[in-house]
């Protein structure tokens, strides 16, 4: 399985993409070739692509910001021949490997709402996310009714019927709540930064006996 980025790849091979994304995920939303001709060269956005063999079995297209060290994960694409076998996961591995080398801190993604898209329900994404290694974000970004703009915290709607925030346990959340009781997308990160690679492995002293 190899994982590539596409702003060197042929138009044959993004129309390939474009296709496995319109049968599989979201028909008719866009082409990759007019993606990367309008967004990857302005330095706005990546596009990743996972090929198995001959086959093109994912497409991730990566929203960038550099001055807030943060990749936001805008779409993500798997085929269905090649789903269940965790590639969202290793394709997350290597992009949070990917980024933390360039300086960036942190992924984020929402678990969208729609209960249509791809046949998943927003319980089945943020499990599925979680698994790959994010957590729902503390706050969410909301625009109100007026065009406002805010952060609130994140609440959840659990299986039980009563509402949770981002530290309910992630097999209990149904849902993801806005302004007004709406349901939303739900808010998922995840922190790449060097410092969260793992607590430095305290040293054992020996005691000399005298």
């Amino acid at each position: 399985m190899e994982l590539h980025d596409i702003t060197t790849v042929s138009d044959e091979i993004l129309i390939k993409l474009t296709t496995v994304m319109n049968s599989d995920c979201q028909p008719g939303k866009y082409s990759l070739v007019e993606i990367r001709d309008k967004y990857v060269g302005a330095g706005g956005m990546d596009i990743f692509y996972m090929k198995d063999g001959a086959v093109h079995s994912q497409c991730m297209l990566l929203d960038i910001y550099p001055k807030h060290k943060s990749v936001y994960i805008h779409d993500v694409c798997v085929a269905k021949t090649h789903r269940g076998q965790g590639l969202f996961k290793k394709a997350v591995e290597f992009l949070a490997k990917h980024y933390a080398k360039r300086g960036f801190n942190k992924l984020t993604l929402d678990a969208s709402d729609s209960t249509k898209e791809a046949g998943l329900d927003q319980k089945a994404r943020v499990a599925i996310f979680s698994k790959a290694g994010f957590k729902v974000s503390p706050m969410t970004d909301i625009w109100d009714s007026k065009g406002g703009y805010k952060s609130v915290p994140t609440r959840v709607l659990l299986d039980s019927g009563s509402i949770g925030n981002a530290n309910s346990p992630i097999g209990e959340i149904k849902r993801c709540y806005g302004l007004d009781d709406e349901f939303i997308s739900c808010p998922m990160s995840m922190d790449i930064s060097k410092k969260s690679g793992g607590k430095k492995r305290k040293t054992r002293r020996t005691v000399k006996r005298r």
